[in-house]
């Protein structure tokens, strides 16, 4: 994806969609946004 286009207030609305996005398909569960993703993809492999 081309974010260029967005503006900053553009991107943080992205974010936070994004984020709510991943709480609800169980892919982060806390705020530590980058151990969650980091664990999903462990077990996933796994």
């Amino acid at each position: 994806m081309d974010f260029s286009k967005y503006s900053g207030l553009e991107l943080i609305e992205i974010y936070g969609e994004l984020l709510s996005k991943m709480r609800e398909e169980k892919l982060i569960r806390s705020k530590n946004v980058t151990g969650d993703l980091g664990e999903y993809i462990v077990v996933d492999y796994i």
